[in-house]
């Protein structure tokens, strides 16, 4: 990697480091991650995540046990992922994972045009 590159690179991660979009995304990271309430409700859909899993490996996937052991997987899946801490995280990680894909998308045309010698663009 040349010095130039070297370069570029350190400045886009400092960049990034003060994006407004993904400090609120560490910051709303940090909420969930202390949030008595998110952290109870990811163990109760863990709890029936392994429910779900052992239903599946021993009674048979249209059975009453697998049925119900979705069920409620679903309920605990929804109940987290409606939870507001949850809700407002989800939707500012889609808006700093769209904004990745952009640079993604400029620094890979960068590179593919480098290395057609300008013929991509053409």
């Amino acid at each position: 990697m040349t010095e130039e590159l070297l370069d570029l690179v350190y400045k886009l991660k400092d960049s990034l480091s003060k994006d407004e979009r993904i400090i609120k995304l560490n910051e709303l990271e940090e909420r969930m991650n202390n949030s008595f309430e998110v952290a109870s409700l990811a163990s109760k859909k863990e709890v029936a995540s392994d429910d779900y899993n052992f239903a599946l490996t021993h009674f048979a996937n249209d059975s009453k046990e697998v049925e119900e052991a979705q069920k409620k997987l679903y309920e605990a899946k929804r109940e987290l992922d409606l939870h507001p801490l949850v809700k407002e995280y989800m939707e500012q990680y889609k808006i700093v994972r769209d904004y990745y894909k952009e640079i993604n998308n400029i620094i890979f045309s960068i590179i593919n045009k480098d290395k057609c010698g300008g013929c991509c663009s053409k």
